[in-house]
């Protein structure tokens, strides 16, 4: 039995099983919690001291990963319904079973030194400049395949955007392929609505604290406090005609519905508010993000 060291091995698996919930996230267009991630990395780190059983009978190891594998995308996830679930853990699976592949490939033709496949779980003697700089190339491989493979949905569909606010607003929205607003801290969709359209729905709270931010250069520092208070905050805009800053909410519940009936539950995504929205013929944007989700749990 190799020395194996075990905060070594914790970390690189917590960086390992990250990325691998991070490419869900990416593939299946998921709104997502960063701390949950982790969470559900960590899981999936304290799993890998599995290395340290005898060796096992391989339908034994794969029922145990199974069952991990269920455990980590419950942590990591919110839920959404069983068939979304579902699409998350064989996600997970299939790029576990890649990255596993290409790991004892690595191991039985290279035979690099300190690096071992044991039980199924990856051991590599690396430094932390090393993981750290693993870290941002597969960061940016991921986002490269994000874009590669975005999908587009057919434009012109008739949406509803529903939000509870402190009342309950029904939207007409439209569907515009070129919007990629995204919350900057947790990579959540977000839809941009017109004040005037979304205004009779909002709390008292809401309303108070987001009025004043609709004009952010006029805000004062009491505006800004309070607007904290109310946990708004900013998300950047750019449009052709230049960029901003739009004050944004994550609502307590949020859907889209189609003609074809059926809401799919957005809760967890963001509004963003501003004052003139097109030529008044729409009162939301949604983009391709919260459309591909929406889509996804619809199915």
């Amino acid at each position: 039995m190799p020395v194996i060291y075990i905060d070594v091995l914790l970390a690189l698996n917590l960086f390992i099983d990250f990325l691998l919930l991070s490419a869900v996230a990416r593939i299946l267009r998921l709104p997502y919690r960063r701390l949950r991630l982790v969470a559900g990395a960590a899981a999936g780190s304290a799993f890998s001291a599995v290395l340290f059983l005898p060796p096992l009978p391989a339908p034994v190891s794969i029922l145990i990963r199974a069952a991990c594998a269920c455990i980590i995308i419950k942590i990591a996830f919110r839920w959404r319904g069983v068939v979304l679930y579902i699409k998350q853990l064989a996600v997970f699976l299939v790029s576990s079973a890649l990255f596993g592949g290409i790991a004892f490939a690595i191991w039985f033709f290279a035979a690099p030194s300190g690096f071992y496949v044991i039980n199924g779980i990856v051991y590599y003697d690396v430094s932390p400049l090393v993981l750290t700089a693993l870290t941002v190339a597969n960061y940016f491989a991921i986002s490269l395949y994000d874009r590669l493979t975005h999908k587009r949905l057919a434009a012109g569909r008739d949406y509803r955007l529903i939000i509870d606010c402190g009342g309950r607003a029904d939207l007409r929205a439209l569907y515009d392929t070129g919007h990629h607003m995204t919350d900057v801290f947790s990579g959540k969709p977000v839809a941009v609505v017109r004040f005037g359209a979304i205004e009779p729905f909002l709390s008292d709270k809401l309303r108070s604290s987001i009025l004043p931010l609709l004009d952010y250069s006029e805000a004062s520092k009491a505006d800004c406090a309070a607007a904290a208070g109310a946990r708004i905050r900013m998300i950047p805009l750019k449009t052709v005609s230049g960029a901003g800053l739009l004050p944004a909410f994550c609502p307590k519940y949020m859907a889209l519905r189609t003609l074809k009936g059926g809401d799919a539950d957005l809760s967890g995504c963001f509004v963003a508010v501003c004052r003139v929205l097109g030529r008044g013929e729409f009162d939301a944007i949604i983009g391709t993000d919260m459309a591909c989700l929406a889509e996804r749990g619809r199915r």
